[in-house]
């Protein structure tokens, strides 16, 4: 009977003994440290991952320069080879122009490649097709225009208009001079136009070459007082 209460108070004690639910704080600052650690490596992570991204963008990107620049410098090594190749075509068919006019048996002629431009010799150059325009001295603003052509002495000289083309500004500065400072009055004059045209052949001449020009013509002469 002893021994039966002595088991039934060691059972009692053991119940009333059972540890309750753990309410012991001591560890949370170790738990929280854990927790802020564990969420410092997973931002490093998390930036070193933005990282690669970035350089891996910057990877393709570079990779697609030079896949660009490659074909650029495939591309301009094509247009070189083109241009040496149209070259070489330019030099043979120039080679064979001047073959074709030394052949045929010897008797041939060579032909001139220059071409002689639709020039009628007779026909008067114009040093401006505006025309001239000089003020009128002692006027309040009137003008005067001026066309003037020329008659090529040698009417086998077709490189004539030409030469009055690349010089019509010289030619223009030289009919300015020869008129600046002439008043209505004495641009009315019917001496005044002989006299224009025998110092402008001069100075026409001083241009163009000695003896190049036949005539002056006046073709127009239109005075706004």
């Amino acid at each position: 009977m002893k021994s039966l209460i002595l088991l039934l108070a060691v059972v009692l004690v053991g119940c009333g003994t059972k540890k309750s639910p753990n309410t012991d704080l001591s560890n949370l600052d170790q738990r929280l440290a854990k927790l802020e650690q564990v969420n410092r490596d997973q931002v490093d992570e998390l930036k070193e991952l933005r990282k690669l991204m970035v350089q891996n963008d910057l990877g393709q990107r570079i990779t697609k320069l030079e896949q660009v620049n490659r074909g650029q410098v495939g591309e301009l090594k094509e247009l070189r080879k083109l241009m040496v190749q149209n070259d070489l075509g330019q030099r043979f068919g120039k080679l064979e122009k001047v073959n074709s006019g030394h052949g045929g048996g010897g008797g041939g002629r060579a032909k001139d490649d220059k071409t002689v431009v639709d020039d009628d010799p007779k026909k008067p150059v114009l040093i401006s097709e505006r025309g001239v325009v000089i003020n009128i001295a002692g006027s309040n603003g009137g003008v005067l225009l001026v066309k003037i052509s020329l008659l090529r002495q040698n009417e086998k000289d077709h490189t004539f208009p030409k030469k009055v083309a690349n010089y019509a500004e010289l030619l223009k500065g030289k009919t300015l001079e020869a008129l600046e400072g002439k008043d209505m009055a004495t641009l009315n004059k019917p001496s005044t136009k002989a006299n224009l045209r025998m110092s402008l052949k001069v100075a026409y001449e001083k241009v163009l070459g000695p003896g190049t020009i036949k005539a002056v013509i006046i073709s127009e002469w239109i005075s706004q007082p």
